[in-house]
């Protein structure tokens, strides 16, 4: 087997130091894998960011992320920005913690309470050179937010995002087909077990409950969730109950709802004796195991229908 040629250490500090490119980015560049990376920074004491993150979020306690969280009443973001890390790891420290998380009305209220900053200075700021993602990591607001408060004021966005162009370690080059090849087998072996599918469906639901995530809900479950916020009802937005998830929870009345579109759930005033589709027929007994264990598990259960979602009933 051919050994690949260890770097110079300037180029190494170079690469890793000053342009700041992952273990992985220098890794495709020398078709090697990320962790011969690590070893040569270690053969070169050259301090590993990401081993020196972990130290750092190691020392944070379950006490100071609950003072911060609860008693300080700080957003995800907020917590994030401070201890330089993303929310992501900020949710997943929360749950080894045992640190229960906002609803996701109540999260929107709080990030709500914490955008101060005044439309005329953000507007002054953007057109200074600050991208979307810079001005929302200096004031502990989504990049989303920034874009919304951007276009309210009457600014085009005409700039792409701050990791594009040069910023992008990957800004000029490609991929090798053995390291694209690799990436095509990484993802093949992770979706392949059932436990790293359960566990991307979780991270995916917390991203989505703490607004972290481009998904676009879909018209009806959008429509359902402007009603809610408009009667003043908390909800959590995508509830996991096992490995089901449920379009809405109620914790007032302990209630599971399941916004269901016409066609793709077979609404029985349309479809009653009509034949279905392979696709229909595997939601509706997706549908009866996931209303059988909202029961079992002593939740109150509602089906709301895209007819009667639109007739406003």
């Amino acid at each position: 087997m051919n050994r690949r040629k260890r770097p110079e250490k300037k180029i190494l500090v170079e690469l890793y130091e000053v342009e700041k490119r992952t273990t992985q980015e220098i890794a495709d560049v020398y078709h090697v894998g990320a962790k011969t990376i690590s070893k040569w920074l270690i053969l070169y004491a050259i301090v590993n960011r990401e081993t020196d993150k972990q130290q750092r979020l190691a020392n944070i306690s379950a006490q100071q992320l609950h003072q911060w969280y609860w008693a300080e009443q700080k957003t995800v973001i907020e917590i994030a920005v401070i201890i330089d890390t993303s929310h992501r790891t900020i949710l997943n420290m929360l749950e080894r913690h045992h640190i229960p998380v906002r609803s996701n009305s109540a999260a929107q209220k709080l990030r709500a309470g914490t955008d101060t900053i005044k439309d005329s200075e953000l507007c002054q700021l953007y057109a200074g050179g600050m991208s979307q993602s810079e001005l929302g990591k200096q004031f502990g607001l989504t990049q989303t937010a920034i874009g919304n408060r951007l276009r309210k004021a009457g600014v085009k966005a005409m700039r792409s995002n701050g990791n594009s162009g040069a910023k992008n370690g990957m800004y000029g080059r490609k991929h090798s087909p053995e390291a694209m090849q690799k990436i095509r087998d990484a993802n093949k072996r992770q979706f392949d077990n059932p436990a790293n599918r359960e566990r991307a469906a979780l991270n995916t639901c917390k991203q989505i409950q703490e607004g972290r995530t481009g998904k676009a809900f879909n018209k009806l479950e959008s429509l359902v969730a402007a009603k809610l916020t408009e009667q003043g009802v908390e909800f959590v937005q995508q509830f996991r109950l096992g490995r089901f998830l449920f379009d809405f929870y109620l914790p007032a009345t302990n209630t599971l709802i399941e916004v269901h579109g016409t066609f793709w759930h077979a609404d029985p005033r349309v479809y009653e004796g009509k034949a279905l589709t392979p696709i229909q027929s595997r939601n509706l007994a997706n549908d009866k195991r996931k209303e059988e264990r909202a029961i079992k598990d002593a939740f109150n259960f509602q089906v709301m229908w895209e007819k009667d979602i639109h007739a406003g009933n």
